[in-house]
């Protein structure tokens, strides 16, 4: 059951990337580069789920801390900016995603 649930949330985020991509949402270098760390972060998070190996878990250690502070920073300086955001959008988004930052923390350390 908690599997599907996994897949279902998969399917939601990487659908909102998807459509995202479409709509031209990634213009800039660095949006394309948080594009790029969101994708790495989908793949691990289904590595996860599924519980299959997809690369080392040295390699995920080492992108779980850059991507965490490249979140951070590029959500609190840049995309804040850009999209003018308040306060309370970023706070969102962070929760939105959690369960990513949790199931690829999981993957890299614990897996």
């Amino acid at each position: 059951m908690i599997t599907i649930l996994w897949i279902i949330y998969i399917g939601i985020i990487g659908t909102n990337t998807f459509i995202s991509v479409w709509h031209g949402g990634y213009k800039t270098i660095l949006a394309k580069l948080d594009l790029m760390f969101s994708l790495v972060s989908l793949i691990g998070l289904v590595g996860y789920v599924v519980g299959y190996d997809i690369l080392n878990q040295e390699f995920w250690k080492v992108f779980f801390i850059l991507w965490i502070l490249w979140e951070v920073s590029y959500t609190l300086f840049v995309f804040r900016r850009i999209e003018k955001a308040p306060a309370i959008n970023i706070i969102v988004i962070y929760l939105m995603l959690s369960p990513v930052y949790y199931g690829v923390f999981k993957y890299a350390f614990f897996a």
